[in-house]
């Protein structure tokens, strides 16, 4: 398959697959939550998940790239900012308060939910992303919902990131990857602080390959070697080598002049959504789908379940608050 011979080639028009590749990320990520639940009650016959963090990585690396391609294009502080939030906010309230206010009262065990302060604190925390709030009042099974708003908060931050290293025009490989740098000495090593680490250092990686765009070769030999770098790592998706392949590969698969490829997203983009979603879609289908049918019915079920909600969500409020941003002047 041949790709242009440099990633500069490609970014400078908008044919390119990341629709699709987000889209595919929503399904790693749908498939790895199936294995995250509390109080899981069946054994899947093939293994534990361990797809859910490529999923995450390929996200992390596509926004790094997209968000510094956004600074570079806009310059300006107030709309860049009101783009990102339009990004980020609307999908996360509206999944908030489906969770909270239409889902929770239904599946509480205590009659005064209303009245728990803890109802008010898990919707400020999440839309807000000012904190890690996972628990509802009255609800014991699988006390965590919707644990995938972690890399909000994260991608969110790394948002100001570009903006600030934007603004002291400092928006440089060297000063992006002495932040991921500089976090791998900080952070504990502990399971979920390497993961941590991982999706910020997929999104340092992505914003370096936007900057060294001019530099970067796009083969196939290439794309082949870190194919075969990403087999070997599969199951310590964490190390920086397996980050990297997963970036090359990223752009080496964004670039592909497939002509279906680049028309996917002509009917919306439902991955943000698909990925708000299916955590609390499969926590429903766990608690009230008898046992028997969950082992091969929970992924498809869920999976067709979060694609129909992402692209409502896409149609019917993230494409109009994106549009509205991009029309505001400063």
């Amino acid at each position: 398959m041949a790709v242009p011979s440099r990633l500069s080639n490609f970014t400078k028009h908008n044919h390119n697959n990341f629709d699709l590749l987000r889209f595919l990320a929503a399904v790693i990520v749908i498939h790895g939550h199936i294995y995250g639940h509390e109080y899981q009650p069946i054994q899947f016959p093939w293994g534990q998940g361990v797809g859910g963090q490529l999923g995450v990585l390929i996200f992390f690396f596509i926004s790094g790239f997209l968000v510094t391609q956004s600074w570079i294009k806009t310059k300006n502080t107030a709309h860049y900012l009101l783009k990102r939030s339009a990004r980020i906010f609307p999908g996360l309230i509206l999944i908030v308060i489906v969770t909270a206010l239409m889902i929770g009262p239904l599946v509480t065990d205590i009659p005064d939910y209303w009245r728990k302060q803890e109802l008010y604190i898990y919707i400020a925390s999440n839309i807000t992303l000012f904190c890690q709030q996972y628990a509802l009042p009255g609800i014991t099974y699988g006390s965590k919902i919707n644990p995938q708003f972690w890399t909000l908060r994260v991608e969110f931050a790394l948002y100001l990131v570009v903006l600030v290293l934007g603004f002291c025009k400092r928006l440089n490989v060297f000063f992006v990857l002495s932040i991921a740098l500089s976090l791998s000495f900080l952070l504990p090593l502990t399971p979920e602080q390497i993961k941590l680490f991982s999706a910020i250092l997929s999104f340092c990686f992505g914003a370096s390959a936007y900057l060294l765009a001019d530099k970067i070769m796009l083969k196939n030999s290439y794309a082949f070697a870190a194919a075969i770098i990403l087999a070997s790592c599969f199951y310590t998706l964490c190390v920086p080598i397996a980050v990297l392949a997963v970036g090359y590969l990223i752009c080496w698969a964004a670039a592909a002049p497939v002509k279906w490829m680049h028309h996917f997203g002509k009917y919306g983009d439902a991955s943000y959504g698909m990925y708000l979603s299916s955590f609390l879609i499969q926590w429903l289908l766990v608690r009230y789908v008898p046992i028997h049918w969950q082992c091969y019915s929970l992924f498809p079920a869920s999976l067709l379940l979060a694609a129909g909600y992402g692209y409502h969500s896409w149609h019917m409020l993230e494409k109009p608050a994106l549009a509205w941003a991009k029309k505001r002047h400063f």
